[in-house]
Protein backbone atom coordinates (compact mmCIF):
# COMPACT_ATOMS: atom_id res chain seq x y z
CA UNK A 1 0.00 0.00 0.00
CA UNK A 2 1.34 3.41 -0.95
CA UNK A 3 1.24 6.56 1.12
CA UNK A 4 -1.82 8.77 0.61
CA UNK A 5 -1.41 11.59 -1.88
CA UNK A 6 -1.39 15.13 -0.52
CA UNK A 7 -4.68 16.96 -0.94
CA UNK A 8 -4.26 20.72 -0.93
CA UNK A 9 -7.08 22.98 0.26
CA UNK A 10 -8.71 24.48 -2.84
CA UNK A 11 -9.68 28.15 -3.05
CA UNK A 12 -13.33 27.15 -3.11
CA UNK A 13 -15.80 24.59 -4.36
CA UNK A 14 -15.50 25.64 -8.00
CA UNK A 15 -11.73 25.26 -7.76
CA UNK A 16 -12.17 21.81 -6.17
CA UNK A 17 -14.35 20.72 -9.09
CA UNK A 18 -11.67 21.93 -11.50
CA UNK A 19 -9.01 20.01 -9.62
CA UNK A 20 -11.11 16.81 -9.70
CA UNK A 21 -11.62 17.18 -13.45
CA UNK A 22 -7.94 17.89 -14.13
CA UNK A 23 -6.73 15.00 -11.95
CA UNK A 24 -9.22 12.56 -13.48
CA UNK A 25 -8.12 13.48 -17.02
CA UNK A 26 -4.45 13.13 -16.01
CA UNK A 27 -5.26 9.70 -14.54
CA UNK A 28 -6.81 8.59 -17.83
CA UNK A 29 -10.50 9.03 -16.98
CA UNK A 30 -12.53 11.69 -18.77
CA UNK A 31 -15.28 12.74 -16.31
CA UNK A 32 -17.79 13.97 -18.91
CA UNK A 33 -20.89 13.47 -16.74
CA UNK A 34 -19.28 15.30 -13.82
CA UNK A 35 -18.22 18.14 -16.13
CA UNK A 36 -21.70 18.46 -17.58
CA UNK A 37 -23.51 18.22 -14.25
CA UNK A 38 -21.32 20.87 -12.63
CA UNK A 39 -20.91 23.03 -15.76
CA UNK A 40 -17.14 22.60 -15.27
CA UNK A 41 -17.50 23.95 -11.74
CA UNK A 42 -19.37 27.06 -12.85
CA UNK A 43 -22.96 25.99 -12.09
CA UNK A 44 -24.96 28.59 -10.18
CA UNK A 45 -26.30 25.73 -8.06
CA UNK A 46 -22.97 23.95 -7.54
CA UNK A 47 -23.56 22.88 -3.93
CA UNK A 48 -26.98 21.47 -4.81
CA UNK A 49 -25.70 19.72 -7.94
CA UNK A 50 -22.84 18.08 -6.05
CA UNK A 51 -25.16 17.16 -3.17
CA UNK A 52 -27.42 15.37 -5.66
CA UNK A 53 -24.43 13.56 -7.20
CA UNK A 54 -23.27 12.41 -3.77
CA UNK A 55 -26.77 11.26 -2.83
CA UNK A 56 -27.16 9.30 -6.08
CA UNK A 57 -26.03 5.67 -5.55
CA UNK A 58 -25.37 5.29 -9.29
CA UNK A 59 -22.57 7.87 -9.25
CA UNK A 60 -20.89 6.15 -6.31
CA UNK A 61 -21.12 2.78 -8.03
CA UNK A 62 -19.60 4.23 -11.20
CA UNK A 63 -16.67 5.72 -9.31
CA UNK A 64 -16.15 2.45 -7.44
CA UNK A 65 -15.76 0.61 -10.75
CA UNK A 66 -13.12 3.12 -11.90
CA UNK A 67 -10.87 3.01 -8.83
CA UNK A 68 -9.22 -0.37 -9.54
CA UNK A 69 -8.04 0.80 -12.98
CA UNK A 70 -7.34 4.38 -11.81
CA UNK A 71 -6.06 3.85 -8.23
CA UNK A 72 -5.38 7.48 -7.34
CA UNK A 73 -8.62 8.80 -8.75
CA UNK A 74 -9.67 12.00 -6.99
CA UNK A 75 -13.36 12.48 -6.23
CA UNK A 76 -15.36 15.49 -5.14
CA UNK A 77 -16.17 13.53 -1.99
CA UNK A 78 -12.49 13.75 -1.03
CA UNK A 79 -12.95 17.52 -0.79
CA UNK A 80 -16.48 17.59 0.62
CA UNK A 81 -15.54 15.54 3.70
CA UNK A 82 -12.83 18.05 4.57
CA UNK A 83 -14.26 21.44 3.59
CA UNK A 84 -17.93 20.78 2.85
CA UNK A 85 -19.26 22.66 5.87
CA UNK A 86 -17.40 25.79 4.74
CA UNK A 87 -19.00 25.44 1.31
CA UNK A 88 -22.55 25.09 2.61
CA UNK A 89 -23.08 21.33 2.38
CA UNK A 90 -25.60 19.77 4.74
CA UNK A 91 -24.14 17.45 7.41
CA UNK A 92 -26.06 14.50 5.91
CA UNK A 93 -24.38 15.02 2.54
CA UNK A 94 -20.98 15.22 4.21
CA UNK A 95 -21.74 11.94 6.01
CA UNK A 96 -22.66 10.28 2.70
CA UNK A 97 -19.44 11.63 1.19
CA UNK A 98 -17.47 10.19 4.12
CA UNK A 99 -19.07 6.77 3.59
CA UNK A 100 -18.10 6.90 -0.07
CA UNK A 101 -14.53 7.94 0.66
CA UNK A 102 -14.23 5.04 3.09
CA UNK A 103 -15.62 2.69 0.42
CA UNK A 104 -13.30 4.07 -2.29
CA UNK A 105 -10.30 3.81 0.04
CA UNK A 106 -11.24 0.22 0.89
CA UNK A 107 -11.36 -0.66 -2.82
CA UNK A 108 -8.00 1.08 -3.23
CA UNK A 109 -6.48 -0.82 -0.30
CA UNK A 110 -5.81 2.20 1.90
CA UNK A 111 -6.27 5.94 2.11
CA UNK A 112 -5.95 7.61 -1.28
CA UNK A 113 -5.69 11.20 0.01
CA UNK A 114 -4.68 13.09 3.13
CA UNK A 115 -4.64 16.79 3.90
CA UNK A 116 -3.14 19.01 6.54
CA UNK A 117 -6.66 19.24 7.97
CA UNK A 118 -6.85 15.46 8.59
Amino acid sequence: MSEPQKLVRPEGLSNAVGQVIAQNVAAGHNPNRFRQATANGMSNELTQVISALIANPTTGALMATLIPSHPGLLTIEDYVIRWGLEWGFEPGVISLAAERVQWFDQIHGGARYASDDD
